[in-house]
């Protein structure tokens, strides 16, 4: 039985995956959201200027963190295989097209979304002792529109509700 609930919550885990990355390239080049692009901006500022500090004190630092290691990530792993000569070359690259930081950008949102909903498994399985429950609120929490829709893009609210169910 064990084994079977296990493939449940597998493939309740793959839809959540799915349906978050499914919307992730909606508008690209272009930033829809304006939050968006105030937080993928200062996030992108924090690193070139080796900071921890941001300029733009109106979104949480938090998930500023996790983007900035990101972008970070994202340009070591380039330089590494070739795709950028240097900082410089980063920077033009994202000025002429930003397509790929903020596809990336949305891809953390979308994967930090999705350890939402094995989080809601969990808390579920603990809150009535069933696994049944638990199941249950993965996937409402897989499906829900407004989860989703906010994992599609990078704003803050997609950590907000994941650190509020770690610290609930």
């Amino acid at each position: 039985m064990k084994k079977v609930h296990a493939i449940f919550l597998a493939l309740i885990v793959a839809l959540a995956l799915a349906l978050r990355l499914g919307g992730i390239g909606y508008g690209l080049p272009e930033q829809i959201h304006t939050d968006e692009a105030r937080i993928i901006l200062d996030s992108m500022s924090m690193g070139q200027r080796l900071s921890l500090l941001s300029e733009d004190v109106n979104y949480p630092l938090f998930t500023k963190y996790i983007l900035t290691v990101s972008y970070g990530a994202f340009f070591v792993a380039g330089k590494l295989f070739g795709v950028f000569r240097d900082r410089a070359d980063f920077a033009v690259r994202f000025l002429t097209d930003p397509s790929g930081v903020i596809l990336l950008s949305r891809m953390v949102m979308a994967a930090l979304g999705t350890i939402g909903v094995v989080l809601a498994y969990y808390w579920g399985r603990i809150i009535d002792r069933s696994v049944k429950t638990g199941l249950i609120a993965a996937l409402f929490i897989a499906v829900e529109w407004q989860l989703v829709l906010e994992s599609q893009y990078a704003l803050h609210q997609t950590l907000a509700a994941l650190t509020s169910a770690i610290a609930f």
